[in-house]
């Protein structure tokens, strides 16, 4: 029985990490996302929403609009978990994290994986980025409220971006990623992850790094002793991710993969014993 199915997960994982960055629940379906309208930040915060509107605005940065979960995330009878949120600007997010608010801003994040190579990609982010820098992670983004995607196609094109790649579209052929939401409350994200998206050996060749970091590919066998032994930085959330891509089974693997040696739910096992 993969790990994920055990009644206790969620409180087992999340232990792990006391609750700092959390596991709250796998998916069926896509998530609906519900527009509450903007955000009303707090009079105090004004005059540093201004500064970093000032800033973002020159030298090729940006300023994008991001979503805040706004209430309660409500599952539907038929699966579909709908979630709640403002709009606000990343400005605002910025202004509202430099004044050590956690704010839950909606976001995308991928797991890619190549299972030609046996291999799991992630990103190390550029050791100057504002959040998670120097440090492993998926390859993640806060969702961009006004391109009008879904999360798995905002997650998609995320991936893309952060690889150079252009474009990545999931191969009907293999078994699909799986998805999970998860919540940091240190930094603060309210994250959708498309967990175990598939990679060829030719898209892995044509990889690139960006100014925000490059991909980072960790093999099967080495998995064991990135995620146990400390080998690689990880980031708490980056970590609880990966975990639970084990947990459900390691998508796309086929049945009886292993990582050194063990099992994806049993190396999940291991990490949370």
């Amino acid at each position: 029985m993969p790990a994920i199915e055990d009644p206790g997960f969620a409180r087992r994982i999340n232990a792990l990490f006391g609750e700092r960055t959390m596991f709250l629940r796998p998916l069926t379906r896509e998530p609906s996302l519900l527009d509450l309208g903007p955000f009303e930040p707090p009079p105090a915060l004004m005059a540093r929403i201004a500064f970093w509107r000032d800033w973002l605005s020159r030298d090729g940065r940006y300023n994008e609009m991001q979503g805040i979960l706004s209430g309660e995330v409500v599952t539907t009878a038929d699966g579909v978990a709908n979630i709640p949120y403002r709009r606000l600007d990343y400005a605002t997010a910025r202004a509202i994290r430099e004044a050590g608010g956690a704010p839950p801003i909606l976001s995308v994040g991928t797991i890619g994986v190549c299972l030609e190579r046996k291999s799991v990609f992630v990103h190390l982010r550029e050791s100057g980025a504002p959040s998670n820098a120097g440090l492993l992670h998926s390859f993640s983004g806060g969702y961009r409220v006004d391109e009008g995607e879904g999360l798995i196609a905002e997650g998609l094109r995320e991936f893309a971006e952060e690889t150079s790649l252009g474009r990545i579209v999931i191969d009907p052929a293999l078994p699909p990623p799986r998805l999970a939401l998860f919540r940091d409350n240190d930094y603060g994200a309210f994250e959708t992850c498309l967990l175990g998206v598939a990679l060829t050996p030719a898209e892995v060749a044509r990889i690139a790094p960006t100014a925000e970091g490059r991909a980072y590919e960790i093999g099967f066998d080495a998995l064991p002793g990135s995620l146990l032994d400390g080998d690689d930085g990880w980031t708490e959330g980056g970590r609880l991710e990966m975990l639970t891509w084990l947990a459900m089974d390691a998508p796309p693997c086929p049945a009886g993969t292993r990582f050194g040696g063990m099992t994806g739910s049993d190396l999940f096992s291991a990490a949370t014993a």
